[in-house]
């Protein structure tokens, strides 16, 4: 299967995005992550996997969206500091008070919409891509 796997943060305001294509050229998942400082990579994880439009292939075992996963995992370096990737960690988020924000957009679309609908935050924030593309 194949994947696309892009991020960027916007420092300012502590705002971390994550945004996936699955195989078949399908709508990008962006998931975005507040207070990403507090929080970290850990949150993305727990907000996409409960996601019910990411729900494709879950009752598989190993789906390939649990094996992409899995893959990001390592890639963050989470398995050093939670062990190997499992469900089990994917569905206690460690912030259970807040609202997943998972988007069937574009990072680009997700930052202008949250920008237009929020009087208090000045369009000259710098949204940083980071270099981490990757594909599946």
């Amino acid at each position: 299967m194949f994947y696309y796997f892009r991020q960027a943060h916007c420092l300012e305001l502590d705002w971390k995005f994550y945004e996936i294509i699955r195989f078949k050229g399908d709508t990008p998942f962006t998931v975005l992550i507040e207070n990403y400082s507090r929080v970290g990579h850990r949150q993305f994880f727990s907000d996409i996997f409960i996601s019910k439009e990411w729900d494709l292939g879950r009752n598989l075992i190993p789906s390939d969206d649990v094996i992409f996963l899995m893959e990001l995992w390592d890639l963050f370096g989470l398995k050093k500091e939670y062990g190997p990737f499992t469900p089990f960690y994917i569905r206690s988020p460690p912030n259970p008070l807040s609202k997943p924000q998972v988007y069937r957009r574009t990072i680009e679309q997700v930052w202008d919409r949250k920008i237009n609908t929020n009087p208090s935050i000045t369009s000259k924030l710098c949204l940083d891509f980071i270099n981490k593309e990757k594909q599946v």
